[in-house]
């Protein structure tokens, strides 16, 4: 009997563990490694064939910083000193490396192959944050098959999978629901749930995204507040504090030379109101939050590059700089359903709690003025990235309340009016989020524009999906309330509607070996400035050896791609070039440009010149190389 409760209590948990593998099986158990790889490898010096998926500049990084850092940081086994790029930079200061990350630590001790070790991680991490999202459901009050459902619905959802590339989001948001656990256990007065505390978040602040990582604090004392209101467990409180002193201890190693190193980044600066508007100005648009609560699609699929436009996502049309992973707001019908049914039932006071938490979150990713606190009243906070990236925590809350609708527990007086009160609530948000939730036509364009085209398509294809999948979420949730044994029916169904709806595509996967191959003509001595100029949002820019490759073929250059730049490098760089180095669609990428003074770049020890066109003479006599870019010598 024991052994049968022992094997009961494991299931979800493997579950979890397999379901992880439908995005990332293929990489996984293949040749190919997590990481939009296609994109880069169209560009020269290897000239490779254009890709079948849409360029998206927020993929693109997956391998110009995650994949090349993680190579690095794991197969070279190095620490403090990235020696490629900008002719040698900080490693272990730039927080994405996350050089000290546990996971990271063990698989440098072995010297993993870096193509090997993304996909592990990829898979390690969507394990974590579905268990604990399971994890977080449980100790919240709900039953397991709602709790895994809601667990599988985060694991699979747009969210986790539109970042999963970008390695330092996965791994620091995978331990946001784990720290909430332990939080809520510290508050009920579990005597070990402060060591809980401080293991989650030491990992939390060590795995290298510290915007999500102050996310997932927030979070937390949001939850050990609401404990200490609901309990007067001043005890427990401490306990939490306790263990949150210990994790930023434990995390200081990472911290201390991040910290350093963001006072002289060129990001680095006061907050002003100017800052603030292109800070808000970033947030998702209310019409997308709503539009996507339901239907991963609403306003396109970034994978798609239709004829006529660089992508189907319009919104990265209509507004430049926009992209599909900060604003993958989608719960999915099922569990939208379930978190409007928990508001009626006994558990209300803790949904109302985990509601609290996902209003708010919502507030903050569409740009309210609560924003402001938070932006002028952090120190450096103007400095992080979009606000809309606060959803995670808006998903993660509506999950916790889902599993508490659908728990067997929910059932009260009154609860069938309840349930199909829910019911209507959840069809009338995803009726809006049809109608009101497509990105608008771009004004401007004549009828006869391809964007009129897709729009139409998009706006089709969107209404079928959510009347198809919210018709089924609709039919399930009162099976799943009458017959709670039948519970299996919402795991299917989060596992099914990812599936099935093409959200599993989102990954992008592909062949690494090239970054490895040698160029020929350059030593481990030479400093090269790769010369380039545009780097847009939209469509593939042409670019030589965009900035962080280099590093992955072992070849110095004096640009580069870092989350932490330091100003004096930028100023130098601007020097050389007689203006600003940085293109406007990234403002942490350094490029070397056409401009640049061949004087100064002797001066800084460059070596080689590498340019996809001819210089002016002032370089010297250049001559093609045979991958068909210019070398010039210094």
């Amino acid at each position: 009997m024991a052994s049968m409760a022992a094997v009961r209590r494991a299931a979800p948990y493997l579950i979890l563990l397999l379901a992880a593998l439908l995005p990332v099986g293929r990489a996984v158990f293949g040749a190919e490694a997590v990481g939009a790889f296609d994109q880069i490898r169209q560009m020269p010096p290897w000239n490779g064939p254009k890709p079948k998926q849409a360029w998206d500049i927020l993929q693109a990084d997956s391998v110009l910083q995650f994949y090349v850092w993680r190579k690095l940081v794991i197969e070279d086994g190095l620490t403090w000193v990235n020696p490629y790029s900008f002719g040698g930079s900080p490693l272990a200061a730039n927080s994405q490396s996350a050089v000290w990350y546990p996971p990271h630590v063990q698989l440098r001790l072995v010297r993993m192959r870096a193509d090997d070790a993304v996909d592990l991680l990829a898979w390690f991490h969507l394990f974590v944050l579905g268990a604990g999202v399971y994890a977080l459901c449980k100790v919240a009050g709900a039953a397991s098959w709602p709790a895994l459902a809601s667990a599988l619905g985060v694991q699979l959802s747009p969210f986790a999978l539109a970042w999963l590339g970008l390695a330092s989001v996965p791994t620091t948001v995978a331990w946001i629901p784990w720290l909430l656990t332990a939080t809520v256990l510290c508050l009920r007065g579990r005597p070990w749930a402060w060591f809980a505390v401080a293991a989650s978040g030491g990992l939390l602040l060590t795995a290298g995204h510290l915007q999500f990582a102050a996310y997932g604090l927030l979070a937390s004392i949001a939850v050990a507040l609401h404990g200490l209101w609901e309990s007067r467990s001043w005890r427990g409180l401490a306990a939490w504090a306790v263990g949150g002193a210990l994790a930023a201890a434990l995390a200081w190693v990472h911290l201390g030379p991040v910290l350093a190193l963001s006072g002289e980044s060129h990001r680095q600066g006061p907050a002003t109101e100017e800052g603030y508007a292109a800070y808000v100005g970033g947030a998702i648009r209310p019409h997308e939050l709503v539009g996507r609560l339901a239907s991963p699609f609403a306003q396109g699929n970034p994978l798609v590059e239709p004829d006529g436009l660089p992508t189907e996502y319009l919104p990265a049309i209509t507004r430049p700089g926009a992209n599909y992973a900060e604003s993958a707001s989608t719960i999915g019908p099922l569990l939208l359903v379930g978190a409007l049914a928990a508001l009626a039932g006994p558990r209300r006071r803790q949904a109302i709690l985990w509601w609290g938490v996902a209003l708010l979150a919502a507030l903050l990713a569409v740009g309210t003025p609560l924003n402001r606190l938070l932006y002028f009243g952090l120190p450096g906070w103007s400095a992080s990235g979009s606000p809309g990236r606060v959803v995670v925590l808006m998903l993660l809350a509506l999950a916790v309340a889902a599993a508490l609708g659908f728990s067997p527990q929910a059932a009260s007086k009154g609860g069938d009016r309840a349930r199909v009160a829910a019911i209507a609530a959840a069809f009338l948000v995803m009726a809006v989020g049809v109608v009101w939730g497509e990105e608008p036509y771009p004004a401007g364009l004549p009828d006869s524009h391809p964007a009129e085209v897709v729009w139409m398509e998009v706006f089709r294809r969107n209404g079928a999906m959510v009347l198809l999948w919210g018709f089924a979420a609709l039919l399930v949730a009162p099976v799943v309330w009458e017959r709670p044994r039948l519970g299996w029916l919402l795991a299917a169904f989060s596992v099914a509607f990812p599936v099935a709806t093409g959200v599993t595509a989102l990954v992008r996967t592909g062949d690494p070996s090239f970054l490895r191959e040698r160029i020929e003509g350059v030593g481990p001595s030479d400093l090269v400035a790769i010369v380039n100029e545009h780097w847009t949002f939209v469509g593939a820019p042409r670019a030589l050896m965009p900035p962080n490759t280099a590093a992955a073929a072992g070849i110095r250059e004096l640009g580069g791609y870092d989350s932490l730049m330091r100003r004096a490098v930028k100023a130098e760089l601007d020097a050389i070039n007689g203006r600003d180095s940085s293109p406007p669609a990234n403002g942490n990428i350094a490029f070397v440009q056409p401009t640049a003074d061949p004087d100064r770049l002797r001066r800084a020890g460059v070596t080689q010149v590498w340019s996809l066109r001819a210089l002016p003479p002032s370089f010297g006599p250049g001559e093609r190389h045979p991958r068909g870019f210019w070398v010039y010598r210094l």
